[in-house]
């Protein structure tokens, strides 16, 4: 592939996230998705697809090792507490501008992220994805 080829596929990449960020947003703030209460706070929620994300993420490591599925899990809801301390905080995610304002967290200690938004008082993370884009195929 080529510099070009890699920065055309990274543009797709991007604006395919953007497409379905905005998705969920309009899902929740319509009513067609119901967003899933955190147990451990009722300021947080996840959009059905995200909740989907995280379990999806922990089951895949744990099939590792349990000892990894453990750390996934610690890590992600480390995260998830950090965004709610200061969720206003985080940096935008990234080409959105438009509202509501859509922040990410990039997980510093695991290869994913936070996507989330303010909803009144209450944050709606709309994804837990993975921090970087498919990785070239080798033949």
């Amino acid at each position: 592939m080529t510099a070009q080829t890699d920065a055309t596929t990274a543009e797709i990449y991007a604006a395919a996230w953007r497409a379905e960020i905005r998705r969920r947003i309009d899902d929740i703030e319509s009513g067609r998705a119901k967003p899933l209460r955190h147990d451990r706070t009722s300021r947080c929620a996840d959009h059905p697809a995200a909740r989907e994300e995280y379990a999806e993420a922990i089951r895949v490591h744990q099939q590792v090792s349990p000892q990894l599925g453990e750390a996934i899990t610690r890590c992600l809801e480390n995260a998830v507490q950090a965004v709610l301390v200061a969720p206003m905080s985080w940096p935008v995610f990234s080409g959105w501008d438009e509202e509501p304002v859509v922040r990410n967290n990039d997980i510093d200690r695991c290869a994913y992220r936070i996507v989330h938004y303010q909803r009144g008082d209450e944050t709606v993370i709309l994804a837990y994805a993975l921090k970087h884009q498919p990785s070239k195929q080798r033949r």
